[in-house]
């Protein structure tokens, strides 16, 4: 992974869930990334060894390739200690493994993290020499789809169908669990995640501007910090919403301010498999989320065709939450009052939600997944050998 804890992002937090529940499993895990300042080379985390030793040095245009030499040097020194190399983006570092592979070293798996507008090979591609390194990172043994919508666009990029795998992120669903002991407030709307351009808050600021004229008391909570925190006050400022929503920088209990809300709103341009997603399910809370990267397979689990409509403020009961078309406010607007105005519905949802969570999605079915993987790729090469 180019980046690991004590980063915060979706990645991030996926690959150390995973590296610890492969440790409690038995497995020997070891997460080779680049330095951070406050952390040393070497250490230990919960079972897992983390080797910040991936370097880039500063070429100008030339530092992505000193990346890869020195992702290709530390997987060189690994290849007899480890049996799969697992690595979580298609970045840089998949060019290097797949050059290790060609040399003697073990399977390559590649998890795809991002789809649509931010996919993965869009922001290889834009690399120098971007294509000469999709070319080679197109060899690794296998790649993971965290979600149904990637497999069409990995096909039409080119992947080899055969190497797909389709594998979602998962949640602790023991940390983030529903909280009987908090009552939620039937009108305070939960936000959370990076202030960033694609997560649709200026949409959810036109939506909750359309609401708060039916619904005085709503109360929109938007935790997380980002570039786009100027604008969104500057809004809430035009709009004068400042008594209707506050920002907050990121809370120390993420379960509480779940367990708090009425309903959680994720109103995201594009996504991979949200990870705010997950943890509000885990909770049991009632989602209304607009229908990019994994939201259909987390929120309408077994609805190949959900429905769509032309209509602005149209939106989608599923299985498990609320879904609607990204750049909508008045649908967003319109799924946000009918979880809140109909609480046997909001219930339903959240528990609906939860047990998607415990069937499918808890980091120990994921980790199951992903070691039958393992021994699948091991046995090829084994029958190959």
């Amino acid at each position: 992974m180019s980046q690991y804890w004590p980063y915060v992002g979706g990645a991030e937090r996926q690959g150390e869930r995973l590296a610890r529940e492969l440790v409690r499993r038995g497995h020997t895990v070891e997460v080779l990334t680049k330095p951070h300042p406050r952390c040393p080379r070497v250490e230990e985390r919960d079972g897992v060894r983390v080797c910040r030793s991936l370097r880039a040095l500063p070429l100008g245009k030339l530092w992505g390739l000193s990346y890869m030499l020195s992702a290709a040097a530390e997987l060189w020194k690994r290849r007899r200690r480890f049996d799969v190399f697992h690595l979580h983006q298609l970045y840089l570092h998949a060019a290097s493994a797949a050059l290790v592979r060609r040399l003697g070293g073990p399977p390559v798996i590649v998890k795809i993290v991002n789809s649509g507008l931010f996919a993965d090979w869009l922001l290889l591609r834009r690399m120098r020499g971007g294509g000469l390194w999709m070319r080679w990172a197109k060899r690794c043994d296998c790649f993971v789809a965290i979600c149904r919508r990637l497999e069409p666009e990995m096909r039409a990029e080119g992947f080899d169908v055969e190497r797909i795998v389709r594998i979602p992120n998962g949640v602790d669903d023991q940390a983030f669990r529903p909280n009987p002991a908090v009552r939620p407030d039937p009108d305070r709307v939960l936000f959370m995640g990076r202030l960033d351009p694609y997560k649709g808050l200026l949409d959810l600021l036109d939506a909750v501007d359309l609401l708060r004229r039916r619904r005085p008391n709503l109360r929109l909570h938007i935790v997380g910090e980002g570039d786009m925190r100027p604008a969104v006050e500057s809004e809430m400022g035009r709009r004068e919403l400042h008594g209707a929503v506050t920002v907050r920088p990121f809370v120390e209990d993420v379960a509480l301010e779940y367990a708090r809300a009425a309903v959680v709103v994720i109103p995201s341009t594009a996504e991979g498999m949200s990870n705010v997603m997950l943890e509000a399910m885990a909770c049991g809370r009632p989602v209304v989320a607009t229908r990019v990267g994994g939201a259909e397979d987390l929120l309408a689990p077994g609805e190949e065709n959900v429905p769509r409509s032309v209509e602005e403020d149209a939106y989608h009961v599923a299985r498990a939450g609320v879904l609607l078309d990204p750049e909508r406010p008045a649908a967003l607007a319109a799924g946000i009052e009918k979880v809140l105005s109909d609480p046997p519905l909001a219930q339903r949802l959240g528990e609906e939600a939860r047990r998607v969570i415990e069937e499918t999605f808890s980091i120990r079915a994921v980790a199951g997944r992903y070691e039958r993987l393992y021994h699948e790729l091991l046995r090829v090469i084994c029958r190959q050998q």
